[in-house]
């Protein structure tokens, strides 16, 4: 577990450095800095603990800050936000990539692992893919996804946020 979880963190901060030394206009640097702490937060916690994280579709449920890499973009990576759900017995996700495309999802949580199905459009046609989420803790996962149209594999990490600091304007370019 402890490579993962190093392993997370490493993919995290490649990503979030590549983006404030790269950043897209309007992004705001302050807030890519403040989430690279509280990743590395993240990863203090967990080394504290020696025990795996109990995971149930109640502890998931809420909003995740997310970072990832398509398998031909893996330079800059892209940010988002996912909220997961549960009804009755499946996990329900919403996936807001950059402020613009939405991906929707559904699947069932293994031990600590999330499988989702997820689709999206592009113009006038849908695509397909399915994502693999490994709980490091309750707060923290990291996956990996792949679309039919794709033979590659892109990868996520991503962190639970409070509801109370649930603001998308804050994640993406919406000014």
């Amino acid at each position: 577990m402890k490579n993962k979880i190093e392993n997370w963190l490493e993919e995290s901060v490649k990503v979030l450095t590549n983006r404030i030394e790269n950043k897209k206009e309007n992004e705001d640097s302050a807030r890519l800095l403040t989430e690279l702490r509280e990743r590395e937060l993240c990863v203090e916690k967990i080394k504290k603990t020696s025990y795996g994280p109990k995971i149930t579709k109640s502890s998931i449920s809420g909003t995740y800050d997310i970072l990832g890499k398509n398998s031909n973009e893996a330079f800059l990576g892209y940010v988002g936000v996912m909220s997961l759900t549960h009804q009755e017995n499946q996990v329900r996700a919403t996936w807001l990539i950059e402020g613009k495309v939405t991906h929707y999802g559904y699947g069932l949580i293994y031990n600590n692992f999330l499988c989702l199905n997820f689709c999206y459009e592009v113009g006038d046609v849908e695509r397909y893919g399915v994502v693999m989420y490994e709980f490091l803790t309750e707060d923290c996962i990291s996956g990996e996804w792949t679309e039919e149209i794709h033979d590659s594999i892109g990868s996520e990490f991503g962190r639970k946020i409070s509801s109370d600091n649930v603001d998308p304007l804050d994640f993406f370019e919406m000014n």
